[in-house]
């Protein structure tokens, strides 16, 4: 498997909205979409939410978890601007 697709779909109980029906729904009115990314070695999973955006996350187990935090910093890239500017001031001492 290559990664995970995972939908977060949202959904409104308090409209009388179903979460198994709406998710139904997405799954037959996606149907192709979601066949080409199983096709293409992609895990898909359904997370139903509430007061939240619908909006879709992937995981790729070959680039393995880009440390990415909001807003958007690279982790790795602000790890090594650090001990690059910690090797220059122990440098300057």
């Amino acid at each position: 498997m290559k990664g995970i697709l995972t939908f977060f779909v949202n959904f409104f109980p308090e409209n009388g909205e179903n979460a198994q029906e709406t998710l139904q729904f997405i799954k037959e009115f996606n149907k192709d979409l979601i066949e080409q990314c199983t096709a293409n070695d992609y895990g898909v999973m359904f997370v139903p939410t509430t007061k939240e955006a619908s909006r879709l996350e992937k995981v790729d187990w070959d680039h393995p978890f880009p440390r990415y935090v909001a807003p958007h910093i690279d982790l790795e890239e602000n790890d090594r601007i650090m001990a690059s500017m910690k090797k220059e001031h122990k440098d300057d001492e």
